[in-house]
């Protein structure tokens, strides 16, 4: 089996950052604001989601050839510790939530942005749980990475 070089996952307001082998890539995409732009309303419309994938898509899909071959996703993300306590991962002092399981929410946000009322779901109508979902989502399917390994608060 192959080793996996670790990526270390940090998403912030304005930024992504992403630590691996000595390395440091920043990307102008953040949890508040995609390239500068911040979601306009809450919960995003189907076309500002829309468009917010996209802008993603262009600023990630470059990276993908300066990763290493096998690297793993790592993070201490708040958002993506609350996805894994929505997905009821969170008594693990570190878990893995697998690409399909960031589709299933991906998908209940989709079904909430399409007019199911969020009152139905306990996903967070968040720009920053939103953003960080989308760019979660899109990191793992470009980049072909099957997980994102999720280290729990103590």
């Amino acid at each position: 089996m192959t080793q996996k070089t670790a990526i270390e996952l940090t998403i912030e307001p304005q930024q992504t950052t992403l630590y691996f082998a000595g390395q440091q890539l920043n990307v102008p995409i953040g949890n508040q604001t995609i390239i500068g732009n911040p979601l306009k309303q809450l919960p995003a419309s189907p076309r500002e989601t829309e468009t917010a994938i996209m802008q993603i898509e262009d600023q990630i899909m470059p990276l993908y050839a300066k990763l290493p071959p096998a690297g793993q996703l790592h993070t201490h993300n708040p958002q993506i510790q609350l996805m894994a306590q929505l997905l009821g991962l969170e008594t693990k002092p570190s878990c893995e939530i697998t690409l399909k399981q960031v589709e299933d929410l991906f998908n209940r946000l989709a079904d909430i942005i399409h007019g199911r009322p969020a009152s139905l779901d306990k996903l967070p109508i968040t720009s920053e749980f939103t953003l960080t979902l989308l760019i979660l989502r899109e990191m793992l399917n470009h980049w072909r990475m099957t997980s994102v390994i999720v280290e729990m608060p103590a």
